[in-house]
């Protein structure tokens, strides 16, 4: 297999997520999330498995792996890197609701209080709706333009009107 093919999903898969949306380093002492890949052929046959590892804990937090075929321009190289972000995008939300989860309210900066605040928006029940509404209103005290918080409580609040979780139904 070409090693310049391996490094160009390489530097692809450094760029990619920031495509997606996800802030990025290659600076892996600044990151608490590592990519780490291998990158096999077979002829013009290419499959790259990428690994996101939590580096504070070592848990594994999600595998992929796709497969492709070697063109003479760039775009193996493109669409694995940003196929393997967006796939990944939802594991690292997850991976850092589940890392807020546990933590006290008090030490929390506004997107932690609005990760931690998710599943209970997306929950169905009164009890959820008033611990994320409660969860947000902090969010939102900490950081008014918030985008994240601002738009789970906009959703709440939605959901709050559909499921009646209030007396005042007009």
């Amino acid at each position: 297999m070409d090693p310049a093919l391996a490094l160009g999903i390489a530097d692809e898969l450094q760029t990619a997520p920031t495509r997606a949306g996800v802030a990025a380093t290659d600076r892996p002492g600044q990151a608490r999330y590592h990519v780490r890949g291998v990158c096999r052929g077979n002829g013009a046959q290419v499959r790259v498995t990428v690994r996101l590892l939590d580096a504070t804990t070592g848990r594994h937090v999600r595998a992929h792996d796709l497969d492709g075929l070697i063109g003479e321009n760039f775009q193996l190289e493109e669409g694995l890197a940003l196929a393997i972000a967006t796939a990944m995008q939802t594991s690292l939300r997850q991976a850092e609701i589940d890392r807020v989860r546990h933590l006290h309210d008090t030490d929390l900066a506004a997107h932690e209080l609005a990760l931690k605040a998710w599943p209970y928006v997306t929950a169905l029940d009164p009890e959820s709706h008033q611990r994320a509404i409660e969860l947000l209103g902090r969010a939102m005290d900490r950081d008014p333009d918030h985008g994240l918080a601002l738009a789970l409580l906009a959703w709440r609040h939605g959901q709050r009107a559909l499921y009646q979780f209030t007396d005042n139904r007009r």
